[in-house]
């Protein structure tokens, strides 16, 4: 209920708010890390990255694993953004870091798959590639979905940031990567 007032501006919720993330309750803070997560409340982008940023830095400073995983699957939280500026590139970095990629991907891939499906295909590019770079070789990345994210970039003329995603994409065995890299070298 915290949140709900809080991202209706009602009165007191700020310091309701402050109250519960600076609380070491972590079923709370876990609760409220799930709520933020529920996509059923329309939140400017700026009141979702300052609720995601304070999140990220309380998973910095609390050593629980399960905490930690779940504050990762804030990833979803770019389903919800309207734009993806640098700022939100660094809280999905910042997100990801946390990710036990011992786990299905699948949260990371479709917050990257909404980005490409909503035109915003050098955004998608940029935190593929970022998600390319941190995964462990061995995690299964959905390999369809990396090569239609970059058919999309080399398509939007994102010639630069598609060759690095395919370069990232061959040194995990895609070699569909491959073939889309030289498709579209000539």
């Amino acid at each position: 209920h915290i949140y709900v007032a809080y991202v209706l501006g009602l009165p007191e919720s700020d310091q309701l708010m402050e109250t519960l993330l600076n609380s070491n309750d972590l079923e709370l803070l876990k609760c409220l890390v799930d709520r933020m997560r529920t996509p059923d409340l329309e939140l400017s982008d700026q009141l979702l990255i300052t609720l995601w940023s304070k999140v990220l830095d309380i998973a910095a400073k609390i050593d629980d694993r399960a905490f930690r995983q779940s504050v990762a699957e804030t990833v979803d939280l770019l389903d919800q953004m309207r734009t993806v500026n640098e700022e939100v590139f660094n809280l999905f970095e910042r997100a990801v870091s946390f990710f036990d990629f011992g786990a299905p991907t699948y949260r990371l891939m479709r917050a990257i798959e909404a980005k490409a499906n909503q035109g915003l295909a050098e955004e998608a590019g940029k935190l593929l590639l970022l998600l390319l770079e941190k995964a462990y070789a061995n995690i299964y990345l959905d390999t369809e979905m990396i090569n239609q994210t970059l058919l999309k970039l080399y398509r939007a003329g994102e010639k630069e940031l598609a060759d690095h995603i395919a370069l990232a994409a061959v040194n995990r065995k895609d070699f569909e990567a491959v073939s889309i890299y030289n498709q579209f070298r000539n």
